[in-house]
């Protein structure tokens, strides 16, 4: 079994379909946690690795071994609209036209580290929704990963 919050695990998991199977036509991430009702930043810290964390390594583990027209669907969810995070100020930086995967990776640890603190609501995010985080996240990322995979087909929904 895969450990979804578990990069190593993960690895493990590809080198496995790549010695069986040689390549992947198409990997959907679906793994998935909502820890909300139970909000604390341990909970947060699960949610963003497990939804957004454990979705990017899935991907950057398997992206090798797709082939031209190979496809990835990452599950979000309608909680990761844009629109569901308060701030503008957020938003722009989920929607920056520079915006890499090393920005998300410092996004994720200002809302980690402001839900750390109890700040979290005054900086702009949401209350008490590290699943809608995560899923923005998601959201953000494979649209990097789309535009930097051309020969791939890579979507959220």
């Amino acid at each position: 079994s895969i450990k979804y919050i578990d990069v190593n695990s993960i690895n493990s998991f590809a080198q496995e379909i790549k010695k069986e199977y040689g390549r992947v036509d198409v990997l959907v991430n679906n793994a998935g946690v909502n820890m909300d009702g139970q909000f604390s930043h341990e909970n947060a810290k699960l949610t963003l690795d497990t939804n957004y964390y454990g979705t990017l390594h899935m991907c950057k583990a398997i992206l090798p071994m797709m082939e031209k027209n190979g496809r990835i669907v990452n599950v979000s969810s309608v909680c990761g609209h844009l629109s569901s995070i308060p701030s503008s100020d957020l938003q722009a930086q989920f929607t920056d036209s520079h915006l890499d995967l090393d920005k998300i990776d410092q996004i994720m640890k200002d809302y980690l580290d402001a839900v750390a603190d109890g700040s979290y609501t005054k900086k702009g995010w949401p209350s008490h929704r590290s699943y809608t985080v995560s899923k923005v996240a998601v959201i953000a990322m494979t649209n990097i990963l789309a535009k930097q995979n051309g020969h791939l087909f890579i979507n959220s929904c």
